[in-house]
Protein backbone atom coordinates (compact mmCIF):
# COMPACT_ATOMS: atom_id res chain seq x y z
CA UNK A 1 0.00 0.00 0.00
CA UNK A 2 1.54 3.25 -0.97
CA UNK A 3 0.77 6.34 1.45
CA UNK A 4 0.21 10.18 0.46
CA UNK A 5 1.98 12.35 2.58
CA UNK A 6 -0.78 14.84 1.92
CA UNK A 7 -3.16 12.59 3.83
CA UNK A 8 -0.65 11.43 6.61
CA UNK A 9 0.16 15.70 7.50
CA UNK A 10 -3.94 15.93 7.47
CA UNK A 11 -3.98 12.70 9.88
CA UNK A 12 -1.06 13.84 12.17
CA UNK A 13 -2.32 17.57 13.03
CA UNK A 14 -5.42 15.80 13.98
CA UNK A 15 -3.89 13.73 16.19
CA UNK A 16 -1.63 16.73 17.59
CA UNK A 17 -4.77 18.59 18.28
CA UNK A 18 -6.31 15.63 20.06
CA UNK A 19 -3.39 15.73 22.15
CA UNK A 20 -3.44 19.43 23.04
CA UNK A 21 -0.53 20.62 21.07
CA UNK A 22 -2.63 23.20 18.70
CA UNK A 23 -0.28 24.37 15.98
CA UNK A 24 -0.10 28.12 16.92
CA UNK A 25 0.75 30.97 14.10
CA UNK A 26 4.24 31.45 14.35
CA UNK A 27 4.43 34.61 11.93
CA UNK A 28 5.08 37.72 15.25
CA UNK A 29 6.90 37.12 17.73
CA UNK A 30 6.78 33.78 20.25
CA UNK A 31 7.99 32.44 23.21
CA UNK A 32 10.53 30.48 23.81
CA UNK A 33 7.73 27.31 24.87
CA UNK A 34 6.18 28.19 21.12
CA UNK A 35 10.09 28.05 19.32
CA UNK A 36 10.88 24.72 21.35
CA UNK A 37 7.47 23.21 20.25
CA UNK A 38 8.41 24.83 16.74
CA UNK A 39 11.41 22.75 16.17
CA UNK A 40 9.97 19.60 17.80
CA UNK A 41 7.18 19.84 15.16
CA UNK A 42 9.55 20.16 12.23
CA UNK A 43 11.63 17.64 13.59
CA UNK A 44 8.78 15.04 13.71
CA UNK A 45 7.54 16.30 10.05
CA UNK A 46 10.83 15.97 8.84
CA UNK A 47 10.52 12.40 10.31
CA UNK A 48 7.30 11.38 9.25
CA UNK A 49 8.62 12.31 5.69
CA UNK A 50 11.75 10.19 5.54
CA UNK A 51 9.54 7.61 7.23
CA UNK A 52 6.62 7.71 4.79
CA UNK A 53 9.50 7.82 2.09
CA UNK A 54 11.05 4.43 3.40
CA UNK A 55 7.33 2.58 3.74
CA UNK A 56 6.11 3.59 0.04
CA UNK A 57 10.27 2.39 -1.20
CA UNK A 58 9.73 -0.67 0.60
CA UNK A 59 5.97 -1.77 -0.25
CA UNK A 60 5.60 -4.26 -2.68
CA UNK A 61 3.81 -1.68 -5.31
CA UNK A 62 6.93 0.25 -4.75
CA UNK A 63 9.33 -1.76 -6.64
CA UNK A 64 7.05 -2.14 -9.90
CA UNK A 65 8.19 -1.67 -13.29
CA UNK A 66 7.81 2.02 -14.69
CA UNK A 67 6.03 0.53 -17.33
CA UNK A 68 3.52 -1.66 -15.10
CA UNK A 69 2.46 1.67 -12.75
CA UNK A 70 1.96 3.54 -16.16
CA UNK A 71 -0.34 0.88 -17.42
CA UNK A 72 -2.21 0.84 -13.87
CA UNK A 73 -2.54 5.03 -13.70
CA UNK A 74 -4.34 4.90 -16.67
CA UNK A 75 -7.06 2.27 -16.22
CA UNK A 76 -7.30 3.58 -13.06
CA UNK A 77 -7.72 6.87 -14.70
CA UNK A 78 -10.25 6.00 -17.13
CA UNK A 79 -12.75 4.21 -13.91
CA UNK A 80 -16.00 6.10 -13.24
CA UNK A 81 -16.21 7.35 -9.77
CA UNK A 82 -19.68 7.48 -8.57
CA UNK A 83 -19.18 9.20 -5.53
CA UNK A 84 -16.89 12.15 -7.10
CA UNK A 85 -18.58 14.99 -7.06
CA UNK A 86 -16.45 18.28 -8.45
CA UNK A 87 -19.37 20.73 -7.14
CA UNK A 88 -18.73 20.47 -3.39
CA UNK A 89 -15.69 22.31 -2.89
CA UNK A 90 -13.16 22.44 -1.23
CA UNK A 91 -14.12 20.00 1.22
CA UNK A 92 -15.79 16.93 -1.13
CA UNK A 93 -13.45 17.51 -4.21
CA UNK A 94 -11.37 14.93 -5.06
CA UNK A 95 -8.23 15.83 -6.69
CA UNK A 96 -7.87 14.52 -10.02
CA UNK A 97 -5.80 10.92 -10.02
CA UNK A 98 -2.71 12.17 -12.20
CA UNK A 99 -1.78 14.67 -9.25
CA UNK A 100 -2.88 12.03 -6.83
CA UNK A 101 -0.21 9.60 -7.72
CA UNK A 102 2.01 12.71 -7.92
CA UNK A 103 2.38 13.03 -4.32
CA UNK A 104 2.96 9.26 -2.88
CA UNK A 105 6.81 9.27 -3.91
CA UNK A 106 9.19 10.46 -6.04
CA UNK A 107 9.41 7.53 -8.06
CA UNK A 108 5.54 7.58 -8.64
CA UNK A 109 5.48 11.36 -9.88
CA UNK A 110 8.52 10.81 -12.43
CA UNK A 111 6.10 7.81 -14.00
CA UNK A 112 3.43 10.11 -13.95
CA UNK A 113 5.05 13.35 -15.33
CA UNK A 114 6.69 11.46 -18.18
CA UNK A 115 2.84 9.63 -19.02
CA UNK A 116 0.96 12.18 -21.06
CA UNK A 117 -1.86 10.36 -21.47
CA UNK A 118 -2.13 10.44 -17.67
CA UNK A 119 -3.45 14.34 -18.09
CA UNK A 120 -5.51 14.28 -21.15
CA UNK A 121 -8.85 14.86 -19.70
CA UNK A 122 -8.69 18.67 -19.50
CA UNK A 123 -11.34 20.08 -16.85
CA UNK A 124 -11.83 23.79 -17.49
CA UNK A 125 -15.60 23.15 -15.02
CA UNK A 126 -15.41 26.43 -12.38
CA UNK A 127 -14.80 26.83 -9.97
CA UNK A 128 -11.53 26.86 -12.20
CA UNK A 129 -7.93 27.07 -11.32
CA UNK A 130 -5.75 28.21 -14.42
CA UNK A 131 -3.00 27.22 -13.05
CA UNK A 132 -3.98 23.68 -12.39
CA UNK A 133 -5.44 23.78 -16.38
CA UNK A 134 -1.90 24.92 -17.74
CA UNK A 135 -0.15 22.23 -16.15
CA UNK A 136 -2.50 19.20 -17.79
CA UNK A 137 -2.38 21.02 -21.29
CA UNK A 138 1.34 21.27 -20.41
CA UNK A 139 2.05 17.43 -19.03
CA UNK A 140 -0.21 16.09 -21.82
CA UNK A 141 2.19 17.26 -24.64
CA UNK A 142 0.68 16.80 -28.06
CA UNK A 143 -2.14 13.88 -27.12
CA UNK A 144 -5.06 13.95 -28.08
CA UNK A 145 -7.12 15.51 -25.21
CA UNK A 146 -10.47 15.22 -23.64
CA UNK A 147 -12.34 18.68 -23.15
CA UNK A 148 -15.32 19.30 -20.53
CA UNK A 149 -16.80 22.20 -19.20
CA UNK A 150 -19.53 21.11 -16.57
CA UNK A 151 -21.89 24.07 -14.91
CA UNK A 152 -23.71 23.08 -11.69
CA UNK A 153 -27.02 25.11 -10.82
CA UNK A 154 -26.71 25.38 -7.00
CA UNK A 155 -23.37 25.64 -5.36
CA UNK A 156 -21.15 27.60 -7.91
CA UNK A 157 -21.83 30.97 -6.30
CA UNK A 158 -20.42 29.22 -3.18
CA UNK A 159 -16.88 29.28 -4.36
CA UNK A 160 -16.69 31.29 -7.24
CA UNK A 161 -19.51 33.55 -8.68
CA UNK A 162 -21.27 33.53 -11.73
CA UNK A 163 -19.87 37.19 -12.28
CA UNK A 164 -16.30 36.29 -11.56
CA UNK A 165 -16.87 32.92 -13.63
CA UNK A 166 -17.61 35.15 -17.02
CA UNK A 167 -15.01 37.92 -16.24
CA UNK A 168 -12.62 34.96 -16.14
CA UNK A 169 -13.85 33.49 -19.38
CA UNK A 170 -11.49 35.00 -21.62
CA UNK A 171 -8.53 34.55 -19.85
CA UNK A 172 -9.69 30.74 -19.90
CA UNK A 173 -10.12 30.63 -23.45
CA UNK A 174 -6.92 32.53 -24.04
CA UNK A 175 -5.00 29.15 -22.38
CA UNK A 176 -7.05 26.65 -23.91
CA UNK A 177 -7.51 28.10 -28.02
CA UNK A 178 -4.17 26.46 -29.10
CA UNK A 179 -4.75 23.30 -27.73
CA UNK A 180 -8.03 23.37 -29.30
CA UNK A 181 -7.28 21.27 -32.66
CA UNK A 182 -6.00 18.76 -30.29
CA UNK A 183 -9.47 18.10 -28.73
CA UNK A 184 -10.53 14.25 -29.18
CA UNK A 185 -13.72 15.09 -27.57
CA UNK A 186 -16.30 18.16 -26.46
CA UNK A 187 -18.13 17.89 -23.72
CA UNK A 188 -20.60 20.95 -22.46
CA UNK A 189 -23.01 20.27 -19.58
CA UNK A 190 -25.19 22.21 -16.89
CA UNK A 191 -27.53 25.05 -16.20
CA UNK A 192 -25.77 27.88 -17.32
CA UNK A 193 -28.32 30.50 -17.12
CA UNK A 194 -26.26 32.55 -14.80
CA UNK A 195 -22.62 32.19 -16.58
CA UNK A 196 -24.11 32.26 -20.50
CA UNK A 197 -21.50 35.00 -21.14
CA UNK A 198 -18.80 32.05 -19.81
CA UNK A 199 -21.31 29.76 -22.48
CA UNK A 200 -20.65 32.13 -25.83
CA UNK A 201 -17.14 32.79 -25.03
CA UNK A 202 -16.18 29.40 -25.21
CA UNK A 203 -18.32 28.17 -28.12
CA UNK A 204 -17.27 31.42 -29.82
CA UNK A 205 -13.78 30.04 -29.37
CA UNK A 206 -14.51 26.18 -30.29
CA UNK A 207 -16.12 28.12 -33.45
CA UNK A 208 -13.03 29.83 -34.49
CA UNK A 209 -10.74 26.93 -34.14
CA UNK A 210 -9.73 24.11 -36.32
CA UNK A 211 -10.78 20.41 -35.12
CA UNK A 212 -9.73 17.95 -37.04
CA UNK A 213 -9.36 14.99 -34.85
CA UNK A 214 -12.76 15.72 -33.23
CA UNK A 215 -14.00 12.55 -32.87
CA UNK A 216 -17.35 13.45 -29.91
CA UNK A 217 -19.46 16.18 -29.53
CA UNK A 218 -21.81 16.57 -26.33
CA UNK A 219 -23.59 19.44 -25.82
CA UNK A 220 -26.40 19.48 -23.19
CA UNK A 221 -27.40 23.27 -22.10
CA UNK A 222 -30.06 23.94 -19.71
CA UNK A 223 -31.51 27.19 -18.68
CA UNK A 224 -30.84 28.81 -21.89
CA UNK A 225 -34.60 29.71 -23.36
CA UNK A 226 -33.07 32.68 -25.42
CA UNK A 227 -30.12 30.59 -26.84
CA UNK A 228 -32.72 29.91 -30.03
CA UNK A 229 -32.56 33.63 -30.91
CA UNK A 230 -31.86 33.86 -34.80
CA UNK A 231 -28.74 35.43 -34.34
CA UNK A 232 -27.39 32.12 -32.50
CA UNK A 233 -29.18 30.13 -35.25
CA UNK A 234 -26.89 31.38 -38.31
CA UNK A 235 -23.41 30.49 -36.82
CA UNK A 236 -22.37 27.21 -37.35
CA UNK A 237 -20.63 25.51 -33.80
CA UNK A 238 -17.54 24.56 -36.04
CA UNK A 239 -16.54 27.25 -38.86
CA UNK A 240 -14.06 25.17 -40.54
CA UNK A 241 -15.79 22.02 -40.01
CA UNK A 242 -14.93 18.85 -38.21
CA UNK A 243 -14.38 16.04 -40.89
CA UNK A 244 -13.75 13.00 -38.20
CA UNK A 245 -16.74 13.97 -36.30
CA UNK A 246 -18.50 10.51 -35.47
CA UNK A 247 -20.42 10.45 -32.65
CA UNK A 248 -23.22 13.85 -31.39
CA UNK A 249 -24.92 14.54 -28.03
CA UNK A 250 -27.09 16.74 -28.11
CA UNK A 251 -29.75 17.89 -25.23
CA UNK A 252 -31.42 21.28 -25.78
CA UNK A 253 -31.69 24.05 -28.33
CA UNK A 254 -32.23 22.13 -31.05
CA UNK A 255 -30.46 25.25 -32.98
CA UNK A 256 -27.27 22.98 -32.80
CA UNK A 257 -28.42 20.19 -34.42
CA UNK A 258 -28.88 22.16 -37.76
CA UNK A 259 -24.94 23.52 -37.72
CA UNK A 260 -23.00 20.68 -36.69
CA UNK A 261 -21.50 18.31 -39.49
CA UNK A 262 -23.59 15.31 -40.08
CA UNK A 263 -21.83 13.67 -42.93
CA UNK A 264 -20.03 11.51 -41.16
CA UNK A 265 -21.90 11.04 -38.15
CA UNK A 266 -22.54 6.86 -37.05
CA UNK A 267 -23.67 8.11 -33.29
CA UNK A 268 -26.32 10.42 -32.53
CA UNK A 269 -28.22 11.53 -29.36
CA UNK A 270 -31.10 14.07 -29.21
CA UNK A 271 -32.96 15.38 -26.42
CA UNK A 272 -35.65 17.85 -25.86
CA UNK A 273 -34.25 19.48 -23.17
CA UNK A 274 -36.29 21.56 -21.11
CA UNK A 275 -38.66 23.62 -23.24
CA UNK A 276 -37.18 22.92 -27.03
CA UNK A 277 -38.73 20.34 -29.38
CA UNK A 278 -38.52 19.74 -33.18
CA UNK A 279 -41.19 19.38 -35.76
CA UNK A 280 -40.68 16.15 -37.76
CA UNK A 281 -39.57 17.93 -40.58
CA UNK A 282 -36.39 18.98 -38.51
CA UNK A 283 -36.36 15.24 -37.16
CA UNK A 284 -36.70 14.01 -40.54
CA UNK A 285 -34.07 16.82 -41.50
CA UNK A 286 -31.85 15.97 -39.24
CA UNK A 287 -31.69 11.93 -39.63
CA UNK A 288 -31.38 12.24 -43.97
CA UNK A 289 -28.20 13.97 -43.24
CA UNK A 290 -26.39 11.22 -41.32
CA UNK A 291 -26.62 8.46 -44.18
CA UNK A 292 -24.31 6.42 -41.89
CA UNK A 293 -25.80 6.64 -38.55
CA UNK A 294 -25.17 3.40 -37.08
CA UNK A 295 -26.57 4.26 -33.58
CA UNK A 296 -29.72 6.99 -32.79
CA UNK A 297 -30.73 7.68 -29.46
CA UNK A 298 -34.23 10.03 -28.42
CA UNK A 299 -34.90 11.51 -25.53
CA UNK A 300 -38.06 12.80 -24.23
CA UNK A 301 -40.33 13.77 -26.22
CA UNK A 302 -38.55 15.48 -28.59
CA UNK A 303 -40.85 15.09 -31.90
CA UNK A 304 -44.41 17.53 -31.55
CA UNK A 305 -47.07 18.38 -33.72
CA UNK A 306 -47.90 16.28 -36.59
CA UNK A 307 -46.47 12.82 -38.05
CA UNK A 308 -47.43 12.36 -41.82
CA UNK A 309 -49.37 9.40 -42.58
CA UNK A 310 -46.66 6.96 -44.52
CA UNK A 311 -43.80 8.65 -43.57
CA UNK A 312 -40.69 6.66 -44.78
CA UNK A 313 -37.03 7.64 -42.96
CA UNK A 314 -34.77 5.35 -44.53
CA UNK A 315 -31.84 4.83 -42.18
CA UNK A 316 -29.50 1.24 -43.73
CA UNK A 317 -27.01 1.22 -41.64
CA UNK A 318 -29.12 1.97 -38.48
CA UNK A 319 -28.27 -1.42 -35.97
CA UNK A 320 -29.06 0.20 -32.37
CA UNK A 321 -32.00 2.50 -31.64
CA UNK A 322 -33.19 3.86 -27.94
CA UNK A 323 -35.67 5.48 -26.67
CA UNK A 324 -35.66 6.80 -23.46
CA UNK A 325 -37.79 8.61 -21.11
CA UNK A 326 -41.58 10.02 -21.43
CA UNK A 327 -41.47 9.49 -25.09
CA UNK A 328 -45.25 9.71 -26.26
CA UNK A 329 -44.55 8.83 -29.81
CA UNK A 330 -43.07 5.25 -29.78
CA UNK A 331 -45.03 3.64 -32.54
CA UNK A 332 -44.62 6.65 -34.70
CA UNK A 333 -41.30 6.14 -34.39
CA UNK A 334 -41.08 2.73 -34.98
CA UNK A 335 -43.64 3.08 -37.60
CA UNK A 336 -41.71 5.74 -39.71
CA UNK A 337 -38.52 4.30 -39.62
CA UNK A 338 -37.09 2.26 -42.03
CA UNK A 339 -34.29 0.07 -41.15
CA UNK A 340 -33.14 -3.59 -42.05
CA UNK A 341 -30.24 -4.35 -40.15
CA UNK A 342 -32.01 -2.91 -37.06
CA UNK A 343 -30.21 -5.41 -34.39
CA UNK A 344 -30.65 -3.66 -31.06
CA UNK A 345 -33.82 -1.84 -29.46
CA UNK A 346 -34.27 -0.04 -26.13
CA UNK A 347 -37.58 1.40 -24.59
CA UNK A 348 -37.28 2.68 -21.08
CA UNK A 349 -39.33 3.07 -19.42
CA UNK A 350 -42.28 1.74 -21.43
CA UNK A 351 -45.76 1.80 -20.69
CA UNK A 352 -48.76 -0.42 -22.42
CA UNK A 353 -49.84 2.26 -25.24
CA UNK A 354 -46.14 2.53 -26.71
CA UNK A 355 -47.04 -0.27 -28.53
CA UNK A 356 -50.05 -0.37 -29.37
CA UNK A 357 -50.70 1.13 -32.59
CA UNK A 358 -47.41 0.07 -34.00
CA UNK A 359 -48.68 -3.57 -32.88
CA UNK A 360 -51.87 -3.35 -34.30
CA UNK A 361 -49.93 -1.94 -37.90
CA UNK A 362 -47.67 -5.33 -37.27
CA UNK A 363 -50.69 -7.72 -37.02
CA UNK A 364 -52.09 -6.67 -40.23
CA UNK A 365 -48.87 -6.50 -42.10
CA UNK A 366 -47.27 -9.58 -44.02
CA UNK A 367 -43.98 -9.31 -42.93
CA UNK A 368 -41.99 -8.67 -39.66
CA UNK A 369 -41.11 -5.04 -40.41
CA UNK A 370 -37.46 -5.54 -37.60
CA UNK A 371 -36.95 -9.50 -38.57
CA UNK A 372 -33.21 -8.63 -37.44
CA UNK A 373 -33.98 -7.12 -34.04
CA UNK A 374 -32.01 -9.96 -31.69
CA UNK A 375 -31.48 -7.79 -28.35
CA UNK A 376 -34.86 -6.31 -26.77
CA UNK A 377 -34.50 -3.98 -23.69
CA UNK A 378 -37.48 -3.17 -22.22
CA UNK A 379 -38.11 -1.03 -18.90
CA UNK A 380 -41.77 -1.28 -17.34
CA UNK A 381 -42.80 1.78 -15.64
CA UNK A 382 -45.46 0.10 -13.87
CA UNK A 383 -46.87 -3.44 -12.53
CA UNK A 384 -49.05 -2.85 -15.63
CA UNK A 385 -46.57 -2.29 -17.97
CA UNK A 386 -45.15 -5.85 -17.61
CA UNK A 387 -48.19 -6.77 -19.89
CA UNK A 388 -46.07 -5.30 -22.93
CA UNK A 389 -44.31 -7.91 -23.19
CA UNK A 390 -47.04 -10.27 -25.32
CA UNK A 391 -47.14 -7.24 -27.48
CA UNK A 392 -43.51 -6.70 -27.96
CA UNK A 393 -42.98 -10.38 -28.61
CA UNK A 394 -45.49 -10.26 -31.64
CA UNK A 395 -43.60 -7.20 -32.48
CA UNK A 396 -39.97 -8.39 -32.22
CA UNK A 397 -40.18 -12.22 -32.84
CA UNK A 398 -36.54 -12.56 -33.22
CA UNK A 399 -35.26 -11.54 -29.90
CA UNK A 400 -32.87 -13.73 -28.48
CA UNK A 401 -31.71 -11.94 -26.06
CA UNK A 402 -34.02 -9.85 -23.10
CA UNK A 403 -32.86 -7.27 -20.94
CA UNK A 404 -35.23 -5.71 -18.16
CA UNK A 405 -33.88 -3.84 -15.68
CA UNK A 406 -36.23 -3.69 -13.10
CA UNK A 407 -38.70 -6.11 -12.09
CA UNK A 408 -41.61 -6.71 -9.52
CA UNK A 409 -41.72 -10.40 -9.04
CA UNK A 410 -45.51 -11.26 -9.65
CA UNK A 411 -46.07 -9.02 -12.39
CA UNK A 412 -42.55 -10.76 -13.68
CA UNK A 413 -44.12 -14.51 -12.74
CA UNK A 414 -47.41 -13.34 -14.56
CA UNK A 415 -45.73 -12.40 -17.47
CA UNK A 416 -43.67 -14.61 -18.53
CA UNK A 417 -45.61 -17.69 -17.01
CA UNK A 418 -49.48 -17.29 -16.42
CA UNK A 419 -50.97 -15.25 -19.20
CA UNK A 420 -52.46 -16.63 -22.46
CA UNK A 421 -49.53 -15.59 -24.57
CA UNK A 422 -46.43 -16.84 -21.86
CA UNK A 423 -46.25 -20.12 -23.60
CA UNK A 424 -45.25 -18.20 -26.71
CA UNK A 425 -43.28 -15.52 -25.64
CA UNK A 426 -39.82 -15.06 -27.68
CA UNK A 427 -39.33 -19.11 -29.40
CA UNK A 428 -35.78 -18.15 -29.74
CA UNK A 429 -34.98 -16.11 -26.34
CA UNK A 430 -31.67 -17.98 -24.96
CA UNK A 431 -30.77 -14.85 -22.70
CA UNK A 432 -32.33 -13.09 -20.08
CA UNK A 433 -30.61 -9.92 -18.58
CA UNK A 434 -31.92 -8.83 -15.11
CA UNK A 435 -30.62 -6.31 -12.02
CA UNK A 436 -31.65 -5.15 -9.11
CA UNK A 437 -32.98 -8.78 -7.89
CA UNK A 438 -33.58 -9.18 -3.93
CA UNK A 439 -34.77 -11.15 -1.74
CA UNK A 440 -38.85 -9.86 -2.70
CA UNK A 441 -38.14 -10.72 -6.26
CA UNK A 442 -35.51 -13.54 -6.39
CA UNK A 443 -38.05 -16.58 -5.70
CA UNK A 444 -39.60 -15.97 -9.52
CA UNK A 445 -36.34 -16.38 -11.30
CA UNK A 446 -36.46 -20.27 -10.98
CA UNK A 447 -39.99 -20.38 -11.81
CA UNK A 448 -39.45 -18.45 -15.02
CA UNK A 449 -36.63 -20.76 -15.76
CA UNK A 450 -38.33 -23.77 -15.34
CA UNK A 451 -41.53 -22.23 -17.22
CA UNK A 452 -39.27 -21.81 -20.51
CA UNK A 453 -37.62 -25.14 -19.86
CA UNK A 454 -40.90 -27.01 -19.37
CA UNK A 455 -42.65 -25.31 -22.47
CA UNK A 456 -39.40 -26.35 -25.20
CA UNK A 457 -37.80 -22.55 -25.08
CA UNK A 458 -35.49 -23.11 -22.80
CA UNK A 459 -33.58 -20.07 -21.42
CA UNK A 460 -29.28 -20.66 -21.78
CA UNK A 461 -27.84 -17.58 -20.04
CA UNK A 462 -29.10 -15.50 -16.98
CA UNK A 463 -26.86 -12.21 -16.94
CA UNK A 464 -26.80 -10.51 -13.22
CA UNK A 465 -24.90 -7.66 -11.96
CA UNK A 466 -22.64 -8.16 -9.35
CA UNK A 467 -25.08 -7.05 -6.74
CA UNK A 468 -27.97 -9.14 -7.13
CA UNK A 469 -25.38 -12.06 -7.58
CA UNK A 470 -23.92 -11.63 -3.74
CA UNK A 471 -27.93 -11.28 -2.74
CA UNK A 472 -29.22 -14.62 -4.27
CA UNK A 473 -26.14 -16.53 -3.47
CA UNK A 474 -27.92 -19.23 -1.34
CA UNK A 475 -29.74 -19.77 -4.82
CA UNK A 476 -27.56 -19.93 -7.36
CA UNK A 477 -26.53 -23.94 -7.23
CA UNK A 478 -30.69 -24.24 -7.54
CA UNK A 479 -30.21 -22.20 -10.57
CA UNK A 480 -27.16 -23.17 -12.14
CA UNK A 481 -28.47 -26.93 -12.99
CA UNK A 482 -30.83 -25.36 -15.04
CA UNK A 483 -29.08 -22.14 -16.83
CA UNK A 484 -25.73 -20.32 -16.80
CA UNK A 485 -25.29 -17.42 -14.38
CA UNK A 486 -23.05 -14.83 -15.75
CA UNK A 487 -21.77 -11.86 -13.59
CA UNK A 488 -22.58 -9.37 -16.52
CA UNK A 489 -24.94 -5.56 -16.11
CA UNK A 490 -26.19 -5.65 -19.73
CA UNK A 491 -27.91 -2.51 -18.43
CA UNK A 492 -25.09 -0.86 -16.95
CA UNK A 493 -22.73 -1.24 -19.97
CA UNK A 494 -25.66 -0.09 -22.44
CA UNK A 495 -25.90 3.16 -20.81
CA UNK A 496 -22.60 3.59 -19.35
CA UNK A 497 -21.43 6.52 -21.50
CA UNK A 498 -24.99 8.22 -21.04
CA UNK A 499 -25.04 11.58 -18.93
CA UNK A 500 -28.30 10.60 -17.32
CA UNK A 501 -27.52 6.93 -16.37
CA UNK A 502 -27.94 7.55 -12.42
CA UNK A 503 -31.15 9.47 -12.62
CA UNK A 504 -33.54 6.54 -11.50
CA UNK A 505 -37.40 7.09 -12.88
CA UNK A 506 -36.24 8.60 -15.80
CA UNK A 507 -35.47 5.48 -17.56
CA UNK A 508 -37.48 3.09 -14.92
CA UNK A 509 -34.04 2.06 -12.83
CA UNK A 510 -34.55 1.03 -9.12
CA UNK A 511 -38.72 1.17 -9.93
CA UNK A 512 -40.61 1.61 -6.43
CA UNK A 513 -43.60 -0.83 -7.64
CA UNK A 514 -44.88 -1.10 -3.91
CA UNK A 515 -45.57 2.09 -4.63
CA UNK A 516 -48.51 1.71 -7.84
CA UNK A 517 -51.49 -1.13 -7.30
CA UNK A 518 -50.75 -4.08 -8.36
CA UNK A 519 -52.74 -4.63 -12.27
CA UNK A 520 -52.57 -7.73 -13.64
CA UNK A 521 -54.73 -7.98 -16.45
CA UNK A 522 -52.64 -8.05 -19.68
CA UNK A 523 -53.59 -8.01 -23.11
Amino acid sequence: MAISWELMHSDCAMAACTRGHTPKHFGGPSSTQDMARREILKSARLDLRSSISMINEKAPVGSLPADVLILIFEAANGVKNKIYNPWVFPIGREKPLPMVVSQVSRFWRDVAIHSPLLWTLIDISPPWSLNIIRLFLKRSKSCPIDLRLQTPSVVLGMVMSPATVNNTASRLCEIIEPHIPRCRSISIRGELERTSPMLYTVLNTIRASRVPILEKCFLHIEGMSEFDDDDVQALPLFHHGAPALQSIRLMGPKMLSRHLPHTQVTTLHLGAGETRSMSYQEFSSTLKSCPLLHTLAVYDDLVIGFWPDNAVLDLPYLRSLEMYGTITTVSDILSTISAPQLKDLVIAPVVMDDLANFHSQQVSAPDVKFPAVKSLTLSPASTYSFGIMGLASDCFPAVEQLTIPNIHEDSFIDAFTETSTAATLWPHLTALALRNIDASNAASIPEVVSFRRRIGHPLQTLYLDYDSLTRIALMLPQLENNIDVVELDIWSIQRRDDPSFDIPHFVGNDFDFGAIPIQTTYY
